[in-house]
């Protein structure tokens, strides 16, 4: 196996893939800073930060109180891009809805919610009514890749995908493609760090095997 010192032609370490690899292969973000990438490379998935913002609801609340996010981790598990709605249902009591207005959940005033999102709710010296609300509106979140590194805490330790064909993402965010199931990939045409060990190659490959992806 390789170590990301080869930049091999787009596919080469393919051996099969579903008829016109559109179900193989997704399109993902390289993160910034991960340089050059050879095709063939592990990748792992790191979280990007993305992005938050709150506004009360947009025809205004009888209600005067605040709703402030999390300042440490206002994204948590299973967050979408998209808005999401915090809507009354008493004075003191609300439901939070997804983009596709499920609600995901139940909160009070002056307690944590802390399910897709975190934030806490204050009172104000007007109460809320049934109806008042928050629009929470997320962009820009969604993993980001980077070659796979056994001795990483960030996700980048467990590979979720190979890179298709070359990119570069030395100094900004590069679009690629990564194949990320339903294949066959040449073990020997697979591009590693160059420190990573035998054990961590093996556990990359665990991996792959895990998502559909087999190694020859």
């Amino acid at each position: 196996m390789g170590e990301l010192t080869e930049f091999s032609r787009a596919g080469a370490f393919v051996l099969s893939m579903d008829v016109g690899g559109n179900r193989s292969r997704d399109n993902i973000v390289i993160q910034a800073g991960a340089g050059q990438l050879p095709a063939g490379t592990m990748l792992g998935a790191v979280a990007s930060a993305g992005s938050v913002v709150s506004a009360a609801e947009s025809f205004g609340n009888a209600g005067n109180g605040a709703l402030t996010l999390d300042s440490i981790a206002p994204l948590q598990p299973g967050v979408d891009n998209g808005v999401y709605h915090v809507r009354f249902t008493s004075a003191t009591s609300f439901n939070v809805e997804d983009n596709e207005l499920n609600i995901i959940g139940t909160g009070a005033i002056g307690a944590t919610f802390n399910a897709t999102l975190k934030f806490v709710i204050s009172a104000g010296s007007a109460p809320f009514g049934a109806g008042d609300g928050f629009d929470i509106t997320v962009t820009n979140y969604g993993a980001e890749y980077v070659a796979y590194d056994e001795n990483a805490s960030n996700g980048a330790q467990t590979a979720a995908a190979v890179l298709y064909a070359w990119a570069d993402a030395t100094s900004a965010n590069a679009r690629a493609t990564g194949v990320m199931r339903s294949a066959e990939v040449n073990h020997d045409l697979l591009q590693f760090k160059t420190n990573a060990t035998p054990a961590g190659k093996a556990a990359a490959i665990a991996s792959l095997q895990a998502l559909g992806i087999i190694v020859r």
